[in-house]
């Protein structure tokens, strides 16, 4: 985690953009941080490819994230997503080979290899199927966590898993690469403030960049320490599940908002807002202000990046990185009831 400022940055920088079949927006506040370490990226595909979202939440320095974010990834998993339509299993081969290739690229960076910096990173695509049918994909490194939302059900139809370095198979992959995991069983048991870290300093166990725990020549990309390897998803995509409609939504976060509110929580709170009629941006914004801890320092991790709200003709994303006291609730539960009433005027 990044060095903590004596105040918190609150201003908000909010960012709009859309396509043929999507709108969305994106909102920023640096908070307690120092640093500002994240980054995003949205990708307008046009006509039959896959419009294309995502957030890095950095950790030890800004660079692997801005760098994939703004000269790499995108660009990857566009060539990755384009040409004839593909099974989702091939889809998926690609999008991690984009992942790998980034990661080898970020390698040879100077920038990155200066302040060997590292990123989590989670991806969304967008496709538009037909009348009122699309079809969505995550791929997700780390902890930030990706969601595809059937809006009518108010629930997640996919939800990514957080890469922990005490989830058994992370553990396994660490063993088996000479490190090893501090403080697992206390994590696990659900002891306060415990965190497990691989090597006793990193709480990650999947990502860009973190390239001293990706060392081993014998090993390759996807059983090192740290893996770049992503873990994918898909609804409407790969046969099993039936197309999304218009109006559901793509939610994608950094782990500081999961850390205190449930998948369904953060569903619930988007939804209600969209259905008052609040804007995009402004729910975005609203979303990252409310989760700044109550102007007193001293949470656990300090608001940085904010949501993203995407819409294909309403599908939405909303990405973000922040920690919600109950103070911010009650802020965030006003919020809903003013847009409500702006909303039947």
């Amino acid at each position: 985690m990044g060095q903590i400022s004596s105040a918190p940055v609150e201003l908000i920088r909010v960012q709009r953009g859309g396509g043929a079949s999507w709108r969305g927006a994106v909102a920023e506040m640096q908070g307690w941080r120092a640093d500002h370490e994240d980054a995003h990226f949205m990708r307008n595909g046009g006509g039959p490819a896959y419009d294309l979202f995502g957030v890095l939440d950095g950790h030890g320095g800004s660079e692997a994230a801005r760098l994939a974010a703004r000269e790499k990834l995108p660009e990857l998993l566009r060539a990755a997503c384009g040409g004839a339509a593909k099974a989702f299993g091939e889809l998926e081969k690609r999008v991690a080979a984009a992942f790998v290739e980034t990661d080898a690229w970020l390698r040879a960076r100077p920038e990155v290899l200066r302040d060997q910096s590292g990123s989590t990173c989670v991806v969304g695509g967008v496709k538009k199927l037909g009348d009122n049918a699309y079809g969505a994909f995550l791929a997700n490194a780390g902890d930030s966590r990706g969601l595809i939302v059937r809006r009518a059900a108010r629930a997640a139809a996919a939800a990514s898993d957080d890469h922990k370095p005490d989830r058994d198979d992370e553990m396994r992959r660490i063993a088996d690469a000479g490190g090893f995991v501090s403080d697992a069983d206390a994590a696990r048991s659900g002891a306060q403030h415990v965190v497990a870290r691989l090597d006793g300093n990193l709480a990650v166990s999947r990502g860009l960049g973190d390239f001293a725990y990706k060392k081993d020549p014998r090993l390759g990309p996807g059983s090192q320490k740290v893996s770049c390897v992503p873990e994918c998803y898909d609804v409407g995509l790969g046969g099993s599940s039936e197309p999304l409609a218009a109006g559901d939504l793509l939610i994608l976060a950094c782990d500081g908002i999961f850390d205190v509110m449930s998948n369904e929580q953060l569903v619930a709170a988007v939804v209600d807002a969209l259905d008052a009629g609040a804007d995009v941006g402004d729910v975005c914004a609203r979303v990252v202000s409310s989760c700044l801890p109550g102007r007193e320092k001293g949470a656990t991790c300090p608001t940085s990046k904010a949501p993203i709200s995407v819409v294909f003709h309403s599908f939405r994303l909303i990405f973000g990185r922040a920690i919600i006291s109950r103070k911010s609730l009650e802020a965030w539960t006003l919020f809903l009831r003013r847009a409500r009433a702006e909303h039947s005027r």
